[in-house]
């Protein structure tokens, strides 16, 4: 049988391990409530920055698993214009990617890689000498 004295002790334990569970949940919401309120401030400062404009030099990230209408999304090409300067005729396209653009017409990958990338920075090297 415990004595007075132990059950008192037992509560003051039992109190002081809620007191520090209810300090701990506090900071933890705490801390929580600051995360989500600089995370939004960060994501809202993302949302309005202006995009950098791409560059000639861009077009080296261009990759054969890209598709047509990826690139002209990222580079703001004319719908029709990689279609024109390459001579593609496949129905799919903007849809297609290099890779399979250059399977169908017979190229290297690489070799039609490259063109694209090309293509891409010819119309960007003129479209910037055309706005300075």
């Amino acid at each position: 049988m415990q004595t007075p004295d132990a059950r008192r002790v037992g509560r003051y334990v039992l109190v002081l391990i809620g007191f520090v569970l209810v300090v701990l949940l506090a900071l933890a919401t705490r801390l929580g409530v600051e995360y989500q309120r600089v995370r939004e401030d960060h994501v809202g400062r993302q949302m309005f920055r202006r995009p950098v404009p791409l560059t000639a030099d861009d077009a080296n990230t261009i990759a054969s698993w890209m598709t047509f209408d990826y690139i002209g999304h990222v580079f703001g090409l004319p719908p029709e214009y990689l279609k024109t300067s390459l001579g593609i005729t496949d129905p799919q396209y903007p849809r297609i990617t290099i890779t399979r653009y250059a399977r169908d017409a017979g190229l290297d990958a690489s070799i039609a890689l490259s063109d694209v990338q090309d293509a891409v920075r010819m119309f960007l090297s003129s479209s910037t000498t055309s706005h300075e």
